[in-house]
């Protein structure tokens, strides 16, 4: 009987020991998923705000003032980007129809670049480069008698070989001095002027091939448009808090604030806390959290 006993408080001891080290387990782990997502709803957030920040400072660059209506302001501005894309000629004081509605806009040329690199997570991607290098033997007159050797890069190679140069020897005149013509225009021009060009390339003698591997940013890869959903906090729900400020000097600047508040705090796990803290705020595009990351 005091065997079975013993035997007893030994298994209890065990399940007691087991159930100590799982409790272990989740005081460490659960706090550091709720951190996390702490974490991932305030960068999402953030990215929305600072997406509309970015916006409105378009949309103002359209029409030269702010509006609180988030709706109509990503709307202005996808417009205008799509409009670039379909006429890139689409430039200076131009008219869109949104929804039945004229707005007079004025929309500056590379405006549609702009925004796509603006509107875009950029990516790192790695690209393999090919350099051809051409090692030519070229004249340094134009009597041909003098020679000399020169690199030139595949992309300038084809005009280079087909070019003529001005020999600077036949006139006194600066402006046509270092003159380069095609061989079109070169064939152009009659007999007396043609004595007086010469062709500086004498032929290719080699030839070098590098490869190499350079790191770009590519925007296009995740680029994102301007969803309403985006108007919107991840977590309260809630819309931004969109107003503007005037200035000492008279200017008006954008705000967007976020809705989070003490009300989002919530009991996670019964005895565990989520606090999603200061989501923070936007003004004129500097971030409230800039000096906190």
């Amino acid at each position: 009987m005091e065997k079975f006993k013993l035997t007893a408080k030994i298994a209890i001891l065990d399940w007691l020991f087991v159930f100590s080290i799982i409790l272990l387990l989740l005081i460490i782990y659960i706090p550091k998923s709720i951190w996390i997502e702490e974490k991932a709803d305030r960068d999402e957030s953030r990215f929305r705000m600072r997406t509309i920040s970015n916006a409105a400072e378009f949309y103002r660059e359209l029409t030269g003032n702010y509006t609180l209506n988030g709706e109509k302001m990503f709307a202005l501005v996808e417009a205008g980007i799509d409009s670039l894309y379909a006429d890139s000629l689409f430039v200076g004081e131009q008219q869109v129809i949104i929804d039945n509605h004229m707005y007079n806009i004025n929309i500056n040329k590379g405006f549609d670049y702009r925004a796509d690199t603006t509107f875009s997570i950029a990516e790192q991607i790695k690209k393999t480069m090919i350099d051809t290098v051409y090692w030519t033997l070229e004249y340094t007159d134009s009597t041909e008698s003098a020679v000399d050797t020169n690199y030139i890069n595949s992309i300038d190679i084809e005009e280079r070989m087909n070019s003529y140069r001005f020999n600077s020897a036949n006139t006194s005149l600066l402006a046509e001095r270092d003159s380069i013509i095609s061989s079109k225009e070169y064939i152009e021009l009659d007999k007396i002027m043609q004595r007086r060009y010469y062709k500086f390339v004498k032929d290719t003698i080699k030839v070098e091939i590098n490869q190499r591997e350079e790191i770009v940013n590519n925007y296009l890869r995740k680029k994102f448009h301007l969803n309403p959903t985006l108007l919107s906090c991840p977590l309260s729900q809630k819309y931004y808090i969109l107003t503007t400020e005037r200035q000492n000097d008279g200017e008006d600047v954008f705000v967007v604030e976020s809705p989070v508040n003490e009300s989002n705090i919530k009991r996670k796990y019964l005895f565990f806390k989520y606090d999603p803290g200061d989501h923070g705020y936007i003004k004129s595009g500097v971030q409230s959290w800039a000096e906190k990351e």
